[in-house]
């Protein structure tokens, strides 16, 4: 997977309330502009709304220091059952 995608659309989803409705209501929406494998689209697809919005002030802060980790993306993906 290319952990550069998934950051920039994790990066995306935290700072922009409504691209971050967009990757939960019309996912397929979201991912235009990004080139995704059928598993990352599938794991983003799966993301937990509840695991998400629980993880993003976190996320916001660490984005805001010099980017998204593949330690809080491993955080904010698991498990990832989408509610």
């Amino acid at each position: 997977m290319s952990a550069e995608n998934l950051s920039q659309i994790i990066a995306r989803a935290v700072a922009d309330a409504q691209y971050r409705e967009l990757l939960f209501s019309q996912t397929d929406s979201a991912f235009e502009g990004y080139e995704l494998t059928d598993g990352e689209k599938t794991l983003l697809k799966n993301l937990s709304r509840e695991n998400f919005d629980s993880a993003r002030s976190e996320l916001g802060a660490r984005i805001s220091r010099g980017g998204l980790t593949m330690g809080s993306l491993d955080t904010l993906l698991s498990p990832t059952r989408r509610s």
